[in-house]
């Protein structure tokens, strides 16, 4: 009977009920018995019973039962509800009449019954040997069935033999098998394998074998340091191992005892290939050449110095860094890139102690990374900070899109129809200047491939407000439902006047004026996605003429999200005003790029608009009370009591801090392309990077926009795009030069050594260390081998630095360790170790393609 069926007969039951009737039974419950079972063996047989009661509680009867498993592979059940079990695991066992089910669990765990052997036993070998049939056994329950996961454990229990593997557990037959090593012992040797109380032996019978050298390899050795090894020979009459050298030297420094032990200092590094011969007490003999490395002494580094090899020239003899008076070093893998569209590569350093002793270090000034107390920030703030972060990176990834669409359209597009600069960017008087039209028709790209007007989206804007160097409008659409306060229009203008203009006049050469307006034009648009911040599109600097490309607006313009420059209202945050400045450099370079092609790569174009945002925020800040421009920026700067004294002023420096600690303290992470985590965009790679630039090749720290003719000179149209025009603005070197030398400066930040080039506008170990999200463990520039209570340090970037034990986060101790990972294109990974002076150091070796640069700098 259906369950519609059912529920019509108890309603017409209901009604009977009512005229004195009594209403028929239906089935409302299904009872299985027994509730629960467990089974020991597969195979194991079980009847189950089902009880169909109706809505009154009642036992039915005449009622048919249809039984099912939820899992064959653990039971089977027929339909008279006889379980059998199949498998181990659970299953449900389900009983079904008119549509009611009742269900019982039953487990399946199999209990050992019997253990027997099945192969490898009796067996004879040569002492010494791994014997050539692996013992076997098989483990089956009461009813005789393999045992599937079982765990069984082998032990030698006699003759001194090993075996390879000393817990296994059962196969889907019920077998587990090891590889049993003889010992040295002539004659009867035993294994023994058991599995819960149960337990077999084998026996196997070791012989004397014939006399061989049984090492195969020597360790490396190195030069000035002690080294010991003891030789192994196995056969022969047993009578004892008499050794001595047949043939060729033993690097000088080294003697060989007769009973095998290989024992010096060297004092020549080399390869040397001696042949070793053994006697045995018979007069037996034989022979075996075996090759010894003797590798360069130690890495002798001065306080402050640093070596850099090519990953190939490390070789097989690594590194070794001496331990004498607690020594601490940072080694930086650098991949040296040019190459935008390249994806990580896979690198690995390992550490081998060498008698160092296992006593915890004291907390080293030059290592550890003192933990600063976590900034208080408004609530607002906090939300304002995340959110402009997060449009940071929508933004960077749409510009980098954005960029690759220009490129497309530019190479279709004809050259005579770029615009040409009609005057000189700002208004001459201003006093007098012929204000923009209080409205414009305005379009904005949609598809930024095409010129078409199809694939743009008109828009009628109204002015809201203007100066000598911008005019600021909204469309009218937008205007009705997110309307941007006068106050902000006002701060927008005002910035970019007094801190704006001066830097991209004089960083960047001013920009382009190709409908001789004099100003530039920003539109508050809903068609700026919104995630994105702005943007700028090269379409507009075109003829909007037929053929060429009439959707251009034929003027330098910027597209805004109106929501971004709303959010100074509350003080939530000040994105719009380094944004501003950020886009008026995109306005300035990619004018010029259009003209000569092709553009920078994104990290170039995206690095220096982000310094162009930066100084003009240096700017304003010194001019309301903040550090000067060009001096060392600290935490402190940012600081007020316990709170984080965030300004119109400041914010844009205070962003810029946050994209560095999302990128650097990432792995992988990069400088010239964007990987796949959202962190290591290239507004914090991009920057970091100019930034060195500037600082190391500009002088920035000298005066006031020192580095201004660097940048400059970077920007102008005449100097080569991309990586080739890096010899024309830092004294001739290459691009790769300049990144290896910002790579040598990384290493160093947060020790009390510096490079000869090196970061100067900005501290980063302290001014970077301002967040709660992010907040990688430790400090700029996040070492992967630091430790927090002696552990790896959480690699979530939103962990604390101060959970550990000292609210200290040290550098990882010379031990036995690897360090795994990848580097990202011009990206770096930068290990810290440090010495508690005890024993003789470390050997480094370092896995990795060649044309990785391995940094070994010395700082403490």
């Amino acid at each position: 009977m259906t369950r519609f069926l059912a529920a019509f007969v108890l309603a017409a039951g209901v009604l009977a009920a009512c005229d004195g009737g009594t209403p028929p039974p239906v089935a409302t419950t299904v009872v299985v018995t027994p509730g629960t079972a467990a089974f020991a063996s597969v195979g194991q047989t079980e009847q189950f019973s089902a009880e169909v009661r109706d809505q009154n509680g009642s036992p039915m009867t005449g009622v048919t039962v249809s039984w099912a498993s939820s899992d064959i592979g653990v039971a089977n059940v027929t339909s008279a509800g006889v379980v059998t079990a199949s498998g181990n695991g659970t299953a449900q066992i389900r009983a079904t009449a008119e549509g009611i089910t009742g269900s019982a669990s039953i487990t399946v765990d199999q209990v050992p019954e019997s253990i027997s052997k099945t192969a490898g036993d009796a067996q004879t070998g040569e002492a010494g040997d791994p014997l050539p049939i692996s013992p076997t056994v098989e483990v089956k329950d009461a009813l005789g069935a393999p045992v599937v996961g079982a765990s069984v454990t082998f032990e030698v229990v006699g003759g001194g033999g090993t075996v390879a593997t000393q817990t296994v557990l059962t196969g889907a037959t019920g077998r587990a098998s090891t590889t049993w090593t003889l010992g040295g012992t002539v004659g009867a040797q035993t294994l023994r394998a058991r599995v819960g109380t149960l337990e077999v032996e084998f026996t196997a019978t070791g012989q004397v074998g014939i006399l061989s050298v049984s090492t195969t390899a020597l360790d490396r050795a190195r030069q000035t340091l002690p080294y010991t090894t003891s030789l192994q020979a196995k056969g022969g009459n047993g009578g004892g191992y008499t050794w001595s050298i047949a043939s060729g030297t033993l690097p000088p420094g080294l003697t060989l005892t007769q009973g095998g032990a290989l024992a010096g200092t060297p004092t020549t590094a080399g390869t040397f290939t001696p042949t070793f011969r053994v006697q045995d007490g018979g007069g037996g003999s034989a022979t075996r050449a075996l090759t010894l490395t003797v590798c360069e002494p130690p890495l002798q580094l001065a306080l402050g110095a640093n070596t850099i090899l090519d990953a190939s020239a490390v070789g097989t003899c690594g590194v070794y860094l001496p331990s004498a008076n607690g020594a601490a070093y940072r080694i930086t893998l650098h991949r040296p890139s040019t190459d935008v569209n390249a994806t990580s590569t896979s690198v690995s350093l390992t550490m081998e102690g060498d008698g160092v002793s296992a006593t915890a270090a004291a907390a080293s000034p030059a290592l550890a990374a003192a933990a600063e107390p976590a900034l208080q920030a408004p609530s607002t703030l906090q939300r304002g900070i995340e959110r402009s972060v997060a449009r940071a990176e929508a933004t960077e990834r749409f510009h980098e899109a954005l960029r690759a669409d220009e490129a497309r359209l530019l190479a279709r597009l004809p050259r005579e129809g770029l615009l040409a600069p009609q005057g000189p960017r700002l208004r001459a008087a201003y006093a007098a200047f012929q204000a923009a039209p209080d409205t414009l028709v305005l379009n904005v790209p949609v598809d930024a491939t095409s010129c078409d007007l199809s694939t743009a989206r008109s828009n009628t804007a109204v002015k809201l407000g203007e100066n000598q160097h911008v005019a600021i409008y909204q469309t009218v659409s937008q205007r009705t439902t997110a309307p941007i306060s006068t106050a902000s229009v006002n701060m927008m203008l005002d910035f970019y006047e007094n801190y704006g203009d001066p830097v991209i006049q004089q960083y960047f050469g001013g920009t382009s004026d190709v409908n001789g307006d004099g100003i530039l034009t920003v539109l508050a648009t809903p068609d700026v996605g919104a995630q994105i911040a702005a943007f700028v599109w090269s379409g507009d600097f075109f003829d909007n003429s037929p053929g060429v490309c009439p959707a251009s607006n034929e003027r330098e313009m910027i597209y805004f999200n109106a929501d971004v420059i709303n959010d100074m209202d509350d003080g939530s945050s000040y994105q719009a005003l380094a944004t501003f400045v950020h886009e008026a450099k995109h306005v300035s370079s990619l004018y010029k790029r259009v003209a000569t092609q092709p553009f920078h790569p994104s990290f170039i174009e995206e690095g220096t608009a982000e310094i162009a945002g930066e100084m003009a925020t240096r700017l304003a800040w010194a001019a309301t009370g903040g550090p000067a421009v060009g001096e060392k920026v600290t935490r402190q700067d940012f600081v007020s009591g316990n709170q984080i004294d965030v300004t119109p002023e400041n914010y844009g420096i205070f962003l810029r801090m946050a994209r560095v600690a999302w990128y650097l303290s990432s792995q992988p992470n990069g400088v010239s392309a964007s990987l796949t985590s959202q962190q290591n965009g290239i507004y914090g790679s991009g920057w970091l990077f100019h930034r060195f630039v500037g600082d190391a090749y500009g002088n920035a720290a000298a005066s006031a926009l020192a580095d201004q003719t660097l940048f400059r000179t970077q920007n102008d149209s005449a100097t080569a795009s991309g990586f080739t025009g890096f010899p024309t603005f830092v004294g001739g070197k290459s691009y790769t030069d300049v990144l290896l030398e910002y790579a040598v400066a990384l290493t160093y930040e947060g020790t009390p050594q510096a490079p000869a080039r090196t970061f100067t506008t900005y501290d980063f170990p302290t001014a970077a260390e301002l967040f709660r999200n992010p907040d990688p463990a430790g400090t700029f520039p996040w070492p992967v081998t630091k430790t927090c209570n002696g552990l790896p340090c959480p690699t979530s970037l939103d962990s604390s630095n101060t959970d550990t034990d000292d609210g200290v986060v040290h550098a990882a101790q010379f031990g036995d360790h690897a360090y795994p990972g990848a580097l990202g294109p011009g990206g770096v990974r930068i290990h810290e170790f440090e010495s508690n002076g005890t024993g003789t150091g470390a050997q480094v070796d370092v896995t990795a393609p060649s044309g990785i640069k391995v940094i070994v700098a010395r700082v403490r």
